[in-house]
């Protein structure tokens, strides 16, 4: 996802309250930046993937 633009990644040594407060306040005050990540993970994302993994169980219970 956040090579594709869609999330921010934070590795553990980097992650703190503070800086994660800084990246949600940066993406709360950057509006093109919060769009952005929206429509890039839309292109990522399978809108009937839950549904389709709940036909395919159902389908493989005997």
């Amino acid at each position: 996802l956040e090579g594709a633009g869609a999330a921010v990644l934070l590795l553990d040594a980097q992650t703190s309250t503070d800086r994660v407060a800084l990246e949600v306040e940066r993406l709360l005050t950057d509006r093109t930046a919060l769009v952005s990540m929206g429509v890039e993970s839309a292109h990522l994302g399978h809108p009937d993937a839950a549904g389709r993994l709940a036909r395919l169980v159902a389908d493989s219970v005997p």
